[in-house]
């Protein structure tokens, strides 16, 4: 590692407004992968950016091991640095290095093993990965992991004792009978239940000052849109949170109880892109017997099913036939050997429905009886099948029939791209909203305080908002034929071309229509504010930066609370200082030799080490 060469390029100038929303010690942001790299010399110092064959994906960032520093600089002597999953699950789940792994159980500071998993084809209810079809057999240990605080007012880093499944063999099986090895971890993130033993990274954070709560919120964010994702403990970004919020209560096992009741395909905003004028309810119940009982036994009406947010799984995995019923509306073919709904990329809806406001609809009911609404743009359902799963690049649709006996159904890392998610230990809730898209507003840490149950949240406005750049309005016919899975229908040029023509165009009928209904009233005003012109999308492939927007009062922002809770004041209610920039982590104190700092994260490139 001596001999890596290592080049320091400091933010000259952060983009956008800081925003300052929790204090130092209260909170603690995890990096991604996307977040950090290096120039592929030394692949234990950090690892690869994003991560297949189902994706493409970013993770979370740990290091193994225990390690620490005097002063508050980024060092990257310590422990290999792996990538994670994060999760509710109560056990860390990591390949050892016998299965290609990272992790050395034999490092002198493993406890001896407490308990061993066998390949038996099913994973246990502490493991994360029942629906990846990943089997795998191991032992469980104790030993140190250390995370890396992205932001600049807090500790850098944190140390946990954490419980450990060292996974010695493991693999997933696609339909053809095919395998692969999994290289990306689960990051336990949950409590453990009394029967098993176990330690909650969270609460020892929480006991060693380093957070306010036991607590983490989630956004994985999308790689193909370079939106970094979100993993804050003992706290969240409310800019990561749009409208009403669903709040869930757990189980006696320590399960949120989040009830789906229906799906829905919608469009936002612009053209109808589909070939039916109207698309019916895709939901149907549940034949399953266990799933059934379970909903009900929790207290959930007729219909519902218990479906939970995973990011250790790729896909949507829902009851028979629901993704049937939805892949009927779809430029999509069922591929029976992976088991995958592959898109239609020469079917000229395709390329108007992956590129517009298109969306999939969860709605939830909470504990309060609320029914909260999710949209997952059809951009984000547009994700790529790579090697071994098909032999070059593919489209997919990420929804899975299920009709196995489980009694649950899950909603993986599809459904987590534009979705918030926390979970909070100290008062037994879970919480899921809509997320932004990729022109979010700018990042808003606030703390989630011991006891404190209400989260603010940003206008349902700022979802559509969020979105312009990315989706086509379809104001006229769409190009057909498209193999592309990014916006390449037309070009840079032509699109402006067009605009520019259609500015005029419109600019000399109105200024002649203007004329006649001026010389008939003669009183009458020009109006005082100008119509937008919107462009349409820019190319997957160039650098997107945050657009810079003025701070949005939170006057109309929503503030929530769970059933029958009396409501709390977040900290920092009145005007905002100003802290910090869209998703910006700091700039860091930076040692002699080796050295790094943050690089332009907020135009969506990683940090550079070459």
């Amino acid at each position: 590692m001596g001999s890596l060469k290592y080049r320091c390029a400091v933010l000259a100038a952060l983009v956008g407004t800081l925003i300052r929303g929790a204090g130092a010690g209260e909170v603690f942001q995890v990096p991604f992968t996307t977040d950090l790299t290096n120039d592929g010399s030394d692949p234990d110092l950090l690892p690869p950016a994003t991560y297949g064959p189902d994706g493409p994906w970013q993770a979370v960032s740990m290091m193994l091991g225990s390690y620490q520093r005097p002063n508050r600089s980024i060092d990257f002597n310590g422990g290999p640095r792996v990538p994670m999953w994060p999760t509710d699950s109560i056990i860390l789940q990591i390949s050892e290095k016998a299965a290609g792994g990272k992790y050395d159980i034999h490092n002198g500071t493993a406890s001896e093993p407490w308990y061993e998993f066998g390949n038996n084809g099913n994973n246990t209810a502490q493991l994360a990965d029942y629906y990846a079809n990943q089997t795998s057999e191991g032992v469980c240990v104790f030993d140190s992991v250390t995370l890396l605080n992205m932001r600049f007012d807090g500790a850098i880093y944190a140390n946990a004792n954490a419980s450990i499944y060292a996974m010695n063999t493991t693999k997933v099986t696609l339909r053809d009978g095919t395998t692969y090895t999994p290289v990306v971890g689960n990051l336990a993130l949950g409590r453990p239940i009394e029967f098993f033993l176990g330690t909650s990274i969270l609460e020892q954070m929480k006991d060693d000052g380093l957070i306010a709560s036991s607590s983490f919120g989630l956004h994985l964010g999308s790689v193909p849109l370079k939106q970094r994702g979100s993993l804050i403990f003992g706290g969240y970004d409310e800019s990561r949170v749009i409208g009403p919020i669903a709040v869930f209560k757990w189980d006696d096992i320590g399960d949120p109880n989040i009830f789906l009741i229906d799906l829905n395909i919608g469009v936002e905003t612009g053209r109808w892109p589909f070939n039916t004028t109207e698309i019916p309810s895709l939901w149907e119940k549940t034949t399953d017997e266990a799933g059934i009982a379970i909903a009900e036994y929790y207290g959930g009406k007729d219909g519902y099913i218990q479906a939970y947010p995973n990011a250790a799984v790729p896909g949507i995995y829902l009851p028979t036939p629901i993704c049937a019923n939805a892949a009927k509306h779809l430029p999509v073919t069922m591929d029976n050997r992976t088991g995958y709904y592959l898109w239609n990329t020469e079917d000229p809806t395709y390329w108007s429905i992956v590129n517009s406001g298109a969306y999939l609809a969860f709605t939830f009911a909470d504990s309060s009886a609320t029914n909260v609404t999710i949209k997952v743009p059809m951009t984000l359902l547009n994700l790529t099948l790579e090697a071994p799963i098909m032999p070059t690049p593919t489209p997919y649709f990420p929804c899975h029939d299920r009709a196995e006996n489980v009694s649950y159904w899950e909603l993986g890392r599809a459904f987590l791209q534009a979705a918030y998610f926390g979970i909070n230990l100290d008062t037994n809730m879970t919480y899921l909203a809509q997320a932004p898209g990729p022109n979010m507003d700018q990042s808003i840490v606030r703390t989630l305080k011991p006891g404190e149950t209400t989260l603010v949240s940003k206008p349902v406005s700022s979802f559509v908002d969020s979105w312009r750049g990315e989706w086509l309005a379809l104001e006229s016919d769409t190009p057909g034929g498209s193999s592309s899975t990014s916006k390449r229908g037309i070009s840079g040029g032509a699109i402006a071309g067009i605009v520019v023509g259609v500015v005029v165009g419109v600019a000399l009928l109105a200024a002649a229509g203007w004329f006649v209904w001026r010389k008939r009233n003669p009183q009458a005003k020009l109006p005082l504010n100008p119509v937008e012109l919107h462009t349409g999308p820019q190319n997957r492939g160039a650098p997107k930066p945050y657009s810079e927007k003025d701070i949005k009062e939170v006057g109309d922002n929503f503030v929530h609370e769970a059933a029958n809770s009396p409501i709390q004041e977040m900290e920092s209610p009145a005007p905002r200082t100003l802290n910090e920039a869209p998703g910006s982590p700091g700039v860091y104190e930076m040692p002699a030799d080796p050295y790094v700092a943050m690089d332009r994260r907020d135009r969506g490139e990683r940090l550079s080490l070459l």
